[in-house]
Parts: C-alpha cells; structure tokens; sequence
C-alpha cells in the first residue's frame, strides 16, 4: 500500500491512473459519530446507528457504501455460505 501511495504521489497522472486500475471501495458498516448527533458510540445501540448509517449514506453510493447486513439468521447464513449471492 505505501508503494502504491509513493507512486501516486510521484506524479498526479499516474495517480489518476493507478485509481482507475485499482478502484478503492469503502465498506462502512456501523456509524460512530453523526453529523448533528455527535459520537453515538456509546449513546446508542446498534441498530439504531446502523439506521442511521443508512440514512448518512442515502444517496451517495459506491465507491463509498454500507455493508449489506440482516437480522434473518436463514439469510445470513446464505450469505456466509454462498458468498457472491446478491444482497439487498
């Protein structure tokens, strides 16, 4: 990873060209601090965090994105188990 950032660094077209080469994507799955809320670390529990994670990210879509998650046990296992089914 350093090589990588020495390199794009080096020379901004190359940078612009390692990006399109090798596209980053950001997987965000709990929401730590909110925008008007503050750190909600500790103030609340996941599932509202994560509900209000959806809500931050509403909108703006890759390369920035919440990881898919469910309460279902049956789908998270079809998820674990057969890794590149869809997800909604």
């Amino acid at each position: 990873m350093a090589g990588l950032a020495a390199a794009a660094l080096g020379h901004p077209v190359r940078g612009g060209l390692l990006a399109a080469q090798l596209p980053a994507h950001y997987a965000v799955w709990d929401l730590l601090a909110h925008p008007d809320l503050g750190d909600i670390r500790l103030s609340r529990p996941y599932a509202e965090r994560r509900r209000l994670l959806l809500t931050v990210l509403e909108g703006i879509g890759p390369p920035i994105q919440p990881v898919p998650a469910t309460g279902d046990r049956t789908i998270a296992l079809l998820w674990y188990e057969q890794p590149h089914l869809p997800r909604h």
